[in-house]
């Protein structure tokens, strides 16, 4: 009853949260939209808007962004004065089911509740189980878009590209076919050049060639001095030798972009610095024969178990500790512990008649996503088809001599780049086309049987699947065992749900408004 009189009483009092992650979402007014809408929702509601709070181009996979911090610190500074934070949709709040979660609750221990104007959140069962349902896939389609986007990079990386930052020595550079997209900087690539050749030379020690580099005024972009271990890092990367080295994605391709020194003195430095002779293989952080190893947590001390093998009469046994010297509370072998969380994803299951609710949510929140991505890909192909008859006029102007040849050479640049950019924007907008039943397929099978997935994975897939179903992990007790998971996964949301706890009479009460 309690709870219920709180959320009676609430201050009609509400801030708004406005995001876009692109520029271009910015200039075609997407702020200004999310805000009317976001007023209009207040107006309908009662709700006095106090404030508005809006992160330009920020990505939403991190509660790090300015506004955001801003608006929290402005719920602290008047606690109690402020009832509700009201977002456009749960996709510009979070695109990250784990800081969804923190930061509702972050809001709740200030007594203000999330609403959003797509969805229909609130704090009754059903509302939970639709809040986390959208974050689920809100994640996904941030997931997918990541993807893409890697995949992108590893391709150029195949073909000898560099696909991230230019490193110092090197500035990025527009590519096309037959072109790299890095170039040596005017600046700073003939000291890079004489760092190594100074170290590679055998007669100089590493801190006295910074020294002289230093002095001839090699810095960072930043215009900042290099540290003795950026300074390393630099002499240890092969990329100055030519080569694209991404160890995550098993890549060593020759760079399409000049070298900075040969290979020879690139591997004569690097001789030096080990003492012996060129290693370039990743130091590996996961173990075979430890999937749980950092991702479940002490209950004393709350640090994540590391493993390891102790010695035995007839052989080593594996154990997992707690690796704080100070506690040591968790010293348990492999079988016992992986065993019984064996058993907590047994119970997990839910029964037929959630997933099946399941089923249906997952297929309503598809429908408007799928709907969302169409809208998106339809305003994107007006504003090509805008840029593309622009370069045609420009074109005409340009035959008709109406334009002189400097003036179209650098319009035709800025539109051919405009171009490109709506053409990369369309292909991370594209309506995903994969058969949904097939993913709830999947998804099935993980819901109905994680304890068999989990079984059966490999290593890097466990790791996965134990990150989806507890995102920031579980404790265990040597005593007590696992306890609660500190964030509920979508298996607590099925159990914790219940038909009759809800004022909805079906699945499709779940509609947004």
């Amino acid at each position: 009853m309690a709870k219920k009189r709180q959320l009676r009483e609430q201050p009609p009092v509400a801030l708004l949260y406005l995001r876009v992650s692109t520029k271009e979402q910015l200039q075609n007014l997407s702020m200004e939209v999310q805000e009317g809408r976001c007023r209009e929702w207040c107006d309908r509601q009662g709700y006095e808007v106090a404030g508005v709070f809006h992160d330009d181009g920020v990505s939403a996979r991190t509660v790090q962004r300015p506004a955001f911090q801003e608006m929290l610190a402005f719920i602290k500074a008047q606690r109690g004065a402020v009832g509700y934070v009201v977002v456009h949709d749960l996709s510009r709040f979070a695109r990250n089911m784990e800081n969804q979660l923190e930061v509702i609750a972050e809001l709740r221990s200030v007594e203000v509740l999330l609403r959003s104007v797509m969805e229909e959140v609130d704090e009754t069962a059903a509302g939970k189980m639709v809040t986390n349902m959208h974050g689920m896939v809100n994640q996904f389609f941030s997931d997918r878009n990541s993807e893409r986007t890697r995949v992108g990079m590893e391709k150029s990386a195949r073909i000898g590209r560099f696909p991230f930052k230019a490193p110092l020595g090197y500035l990025n550079v527009r590519a096309t076919r037959d072109s790299p997209n890095l170039i040596p900087d005017p600046e700073r690539a003939g000291l890079i050049q004489k760092a190594f050749q100074l170290y590679g030379g055998g007669t100089e020690t590493r801190a006295g060639v910074l020294r002289q580099v230093t002095t001839l005024g090699l810095t960072t972009h930043g215009g900042k001095q290099l540290t003795a271990q950026s300074f390393e890092n630099l002499l240890r990367n092969p990329i100055y030798a030519g080569w694209v080295v991404i160890p995550a994605w098993n890549i060593k391709e020759r760079g399409s972009f000049e070298a900075l020194v040969s290979d020879d003195l690139f591997e004569r430095v690097q001789e030096i610095l080990d003492g012996k002779r060129l290693t370039v293989v990743p130091h590996t952080r996961n173990h075979e024969d430890f999937p749980l190893r950092v991702f479940v947590l002490c209950a004393s001390c709350g640090t994540p178990l590391t493993g390891s093998f102790s010695k035995g009469r007839s052989r080593p046994y594996p154990y997992y500790r707690c690796r704080n010297t100070r506690c040591k509370a968790v010293n348990v072998r492999k079988e016992v512990i992986e065993k019984e969380f064996i058993a907590l994803l047994h119970r997990m299951a839910p029964s037929k008649e959630l997933l099946s609710l399941f089923h249906d949510l997952v297929l309503n929140v598809w429908d408007r996503k799928q709907a969302d991505a169409r809208a998106q890909m339809d305003a994107m192909h007006r504003t090509l088809s805008m840029l593309t008859d622009r370069k045609n006029t420009l074109m005409d102007r340009y035959l008709d001599g109406k334009i002189d040849q400097s003036t179209y050479d650098e319009q035709n640049e800025r539109l051919g780049s405009e171009i490109a950019q709506a053409r990369a924007e369309l292909r991370n907008v594209e309506v995903i086309d994969e058969q949904i039943e097939a993913l709830l397929e999947f998804a099935d099978g993980v819901l109905r049987d994680p304890a068999g997935l989990w079984i059966r994975a490999s290593l890097d897939q466990r790791q996965r699947l134990q990150k989806v179903l507890f995102p920031t992990g579980v404790t265990y007790a040597k005593d007590g065992g696992f306890g609660t998971a500190l964030t509920p996964s979508i298996f607590s949301m099925l159990q914790e749900f219940r038909p009759e706890d809800s004022s909805l009479a079906s699945p499709t009460g779940f509609e947004p408004v």
